[in-house]
C-alpha cells in the first residue's frame, strides 16, 4: 500500500473512532435529557394541534372536506 493511502486510511480510522467516542459520550451523558426534550417537544406540538382544533370548533379539517 502506498504511503498516501496508508496515511488516509489511518486518518479515516482515527476520525471514525473519535466520532464514535463522541457519539457514545453524548448518548450516555445527555441521552436522558435529549429524550426528555424531544418528548416535551412532541407533547407541545400535540397540545398546539388540539388547541387549534378546539379554536376551529372541535372538528377535524378532514371531516369537513372529505
Amino acid at each position: 500500500m502506498s504511503p498516501w493511502k496508508q496515511k488516509n486510511l489511518t486518518r479515516l480510522i482515527v476520525y471514525g473512532l473519535l466520532c464514535a467516542a463522541t457519539g457514545a459520550y453524548v448518548y450516555f451523558g445527555y441521552g436522558k435529557w435529549i429524550d426528555t426534550s424531544v418528548d416535551s417537544l412532541f407533547h407541545w406540538r400535540s397540545a398546539a394541534v388540539d388547541s387549534a382544533r378546539d379554536y376551529r370548533g372541535g372538528s377535524d379539517r378532514s371531516e369537513e372536506n372529505p
